[in-house]
């Protein structure tokens, strides 16, 4: 977090250490047995004149990181030969989160969030599931700051009066706050978070509703370690719907490499 660029300098030279031929533009269609190899890929790459180009390739082994729970959302199929060992479930009842914009010129109450008085907050909060009768808040974050001009408050001046249109000027300096939360958050609530009364007058707000962002029924018995959907198949996305953190990827990542690994060492030693 110190240095500027961090993580992609990170992920870059990650990639650049593994040698792997990373094809941002391509995608991954359907995984099906193979010929020469155990997976055989459908692949679809976009071509200059707007249309896709399908052709597939072969590995000894495959890792899968994007969510196949989600209704099918990866666009990826599974081959009706393929020998499917872990089970997994095609919806796992995805649950809503509900976006919250705000517009408030007062600065978040630390109080809120059960912290001591002048406590100072950072721009980004992530918080975990709370126990009060308020929707479960899963983050909270200053996305700007604006200095608005309020000149409602202006009396039209007489003729003889010589008037600054600056004399009864109100400037408000206001923050951009954006809530993700399991439901939708009333007013007073928000009224709650900037340490204000029930009947705060906010200058802006905006719900929406983003569908399918997550499972509501997750099996929390399943280790970490058990992602061997298929022989040398791998699925790495499923634990996510767990905690989606760069540590939890990075540790599914590890333990599909070190499977990969040890999976392609035993087939080139029978080979």
């Amino acid at each position: 977090m110190s240095v500027s660029d961090g993580n992609p300098r990170l992920v870059d030279r990650l990639i650049t250490l593994s040698r792997a031929n990373l094809k941002l533009n391509s995608r991954v269609k359907e995984i099906q047995t193979g010929l020469s190899k155990r997976y055989s890929l459908r692949v679809e790459s976009p071509l200059p004149n707007s249309n896709m180009s399908t052709y597939c390739e072969e590995f000894d082994a495959v890792v899968i990181a994007v969510p196949l729970s989600m209704s099918g959302m990866s666009g990826i199929s599974l081959g009706e030969g393929l020998d499917i060992r872990m089970y997994l479930d095609a919806s796992y009842h995805p649950s809503e989160r509900h976006i919250t914009h705000f517009v408030s010129s007062q600065d978040l109450s630390p109080e809120f969030f059960n912290l001591p008085t002048g406590t100072r907050l950072p721009d980004t909060l992530f918080t975990s599931a709370n126990s009060s009768n308020v929707p479960d808040i899963y983050s909270i974050n200053l996305v700007d700051t604006v200095t608005r001009i309020d000149r409602r408050g202006c009396s039209p001046p007489s003729i003889s009066a010589r008037w600054d249109p600056d004399d009864c000027d109100s400037v408000f300096h206001e923050g951009i706050h954006r809530v993700v939360s399991s439901e939708m958050i009333d007013n007073q609530t928000l009224g709650k978070m900037v340490g204000s009364s029930s009947d705060y007058d906010f200058p802006f707000i905006h719900r929406q509703v983003w569908p399918y962002i997550t499972a509501t029924e997750i099996d929390f018995q399943l280790p970490t370690r058990k992602i061997e959907l298929a022989p040398v198949l791998y699925y790495t996305g499923g634990r996510e719907d767990i905690i989606s953190s760069l540590e939890m990827s990075c540790r599914m990542g590890f333990n599909a490499g070190m499977k990969v690994f040890d999976a392609v060492s035993q087939i080139r030693k029978r080979d």
